[in-house]
């Protein structure tokens, strides 16, 4: 996924720098170089302005729709790959037996990623002391940050399920 994603950021990258490219300068269109502008003077750097303002939009509207497209394509590689990590008979088919055999497994990668995601806040690859006190804060007040197991409630449960994962068990 890492080399989509970088053919993505270089795409939207060269689309930024389009964007962001250089206004119509009203002096390019002073065609008689008096200081003074004539009205189809005016007219025609109206004209390419708006004509520049147009292409901003169109870049803006193409920017959404990439975002939208790698998202899908995202979402697509990461169903592909859990299908093929359930599908134990490697017939491409997943059965029920097969969904319901793994999809504990890919739960409780999910939660690992979450997990690192939301308390391993300087990236380290591991829940450090301040990290924990940070929780161990949130937990005493009842926040949301401390929801560990993500079902919408603060209680010892989240406590359980933290300790769990900072001790690997």
């Amino acid at each position: 996924m890492t080399e989509f994603q970088a053919e993505f950021q270089a795409e939207m990258q060269a689309r930024m720098e389009e964007m962001n490219g250089p206004l119509p300068s009203k002096a390019d269109f002073d065609l008689d170089g008096d200081g003074l502008y004539s009205e189809i003077e005016t007219k025609a750097f109206q004209a390419e302005l708006e004509a520049f303002q147009a292409s901003g939009l169109e870049i803006g509207a193409e920017m959404t729709q990439a975002g939208d497209d790698m998202l899908t394509r995202m979402m697509r590689m990461q169903f592909d790959t859990a299908v093929t990590k359930l599908d134990g008979d490697g017939d491409g088919l997943l059965m029920n037996e097969e969904w319901e055999a793994g999809y504990g497994d890919l739960r409780g990668e999910r939660d690992a990623r979450m997990f690192k995601y939301l308390y391993d806040a300087d990236r380290s690859g591991g829940v450090t002391d301040g990290e924990v006190a940070r929780f161990m804060d949130s937990y005493d007040q009842k926040s949301i940050y401390a929801d560990a197991n993500l079902d919408g409630a603060v209680d010892v449960s989240d406590l359980q399920f933290f300790i769990s994962q900072v001790s690997g068990g």
